[in-house]
């Protein structure tokens, strides 16, 4: 797996297979990142880059709702989205920065920001039956140590969101 870092700047979310929401993060033949469900009815996954490995697990109710990150094999919680009833919400990590997480009405198009409102990163998800879509990491935050943690936590909240299998 190659780092996010490294990569051209054009990558694509493509499901793993046709029967799973498991997903790949590529360019051409590389992979940049994993994205992994335990389940197909709670809503825990893994994501995976070659920075780190995290897991996610949804908790709370209706308009009540988290995700808690924890490093994988371990359980002490590292970070914790908080969402709001705009579907938006906030990534507020236990020793660090928080970054925010906003959606256009349609739910297609993602931006994660900075606490000043800087664009980190934009993502995309396809009209499609599939679970497929794009990442774009603006330059100037590639190096960004949270970068790669916020892929795959982005593109887990964009399936928890649009993914009609949940129910």
């Amino acid at each position: 797996m190659k780092p996010l870092n490294q990569s051209p700047g054009d990558l694509a979310w493509q499901q793993s297979d046709g029967t799973r929401r498991d997903s790949e993060l590529r360019h051409g033949d590389e992979t940049y990142a994993l994205l992994r469900w335990h389940s197909a009815f709670k809503a825990h996954a893994s994501g995976e880059t070659a920075d780190g490995t995290w897991k996610f697990k949804l908790e709370g109710f209706l308009f009540k709702q988290w995700v808690t990150i924890h490093p994988a094999g371990g359980d002490e919680i590292i970070a914790v989205f908080q969402a709001l009833p705009s579907l938006n919400g906030v990534l507020e990590f236990a020793h660090g920065p928080s970054y925010y997480w906003d959606s256009n009405f349609w739910l297609t198009k993602w931006i994660w920001t900075d606490a000043e409102g800087s664009e980190l990163m934009r993502v995309h998800r396809h009209l499609s039956l599939k679970a497929e879509g794009t990442v774009e990491i603006e330059r100037q935050w590639a190096e960004t140590p949270e970068i790669p943690l916020l892929t795959v936590l982005g593109w887990y909240l964009i399936i928890l969101l649009t993914d009609i299998r949940l129910g």
